[in-house]
């Protein structure tokens, strides 16, 4: 009977053994697929940065990047893109007018239309275009303050072809439209537009107070 009954014990611990042995792979199967479930979600977190820059964040940084373009190369932007239209005002006389606001007069000046007009000045010499100065006086003031060849009087000038333009204000920055036309036959020769972004101009102290 001692026998019988130490046999039935080892039989049963067998038994309880081999189904332990029968389930432990469906409970390692288990675990696989709760270890490879963890693992991906570390690949995620480790393939998304810690500190996610807002959008507004990345847009700020882009418009910083280009905050500092000369006003001079949205100049040269237009002129480039008007001789490539009017090729043949190379070796012809242009005079240059204030770029205006873009009202019912049509005569408002403005500190960036002057200065835009200016860097025109230049960027048409660099490209070969003859430029009539209207500003320069037919002679040298000479005052104790210095010299002076730059005058702005009421008169009216004759010249072959004008550039102008008008200064429309958007919500993000200012068109500039520009055309190139030949003032005694009312013929647009050439014709650009540029935006300059409000960062930009205020960068260099160009901001329109409105």
């Amino acid at each position: 009977m001692k026998k019988i009954g130490i046999l039935l014990v080892t039989g049963l611990l067998s038994g309880c053994a081999a189904l332990d042995w029968f389930e432990l792979p469906q409970e390692h199967e288990e675990n696989q697929r709760s270890m490879a479930v963890q693992a991906q979600g570390s690949i995620v977190q480790a393939s998304q940065p810690s500190n996610p820059m807002p959008v507004s964040e990345n847009r700020s940084v882009y418009q910083g990047i280009r905050m500092h373009k000369p006003l001079a190369d949205y100049a040269a932007q237009m002129v480039i893109a008007m001789l490539d239209q009017g090729p043949e005002l190379t070796g012809k006389p242009v005079a240059v007018a204030s770029f205006v606001d873009f009202d019912q007069q049509l005569n408002t000046p403005s500190m960036l239309g002057n200065q835009f007009a200016e860097a025109s000045i230049t960027m048409l010499r660099k490209y070969g275009v003859n430029v009539q100065d209207l500003q320069v006086s037919p002679v040298i003031e000479t005052q104790g303050a210095g010299n002076f060849a730059f005058v702005r009087v009421a008169s009216k000038q004759q010249v072959d072809y004008v550039l102008a333009g008008t200064l429309v204000y958007a919500q993000q920055g200012v068109e500039i439209q520009g055309r190139i036309v030949q003032p005694a036959s009312g013929m647009v020769i050439a014709t650009s537009r540029v935006f300059i972004p409000y960062p930009v101009l205020k960068s260099q102290g160009l901001l329109p107070a409105r």
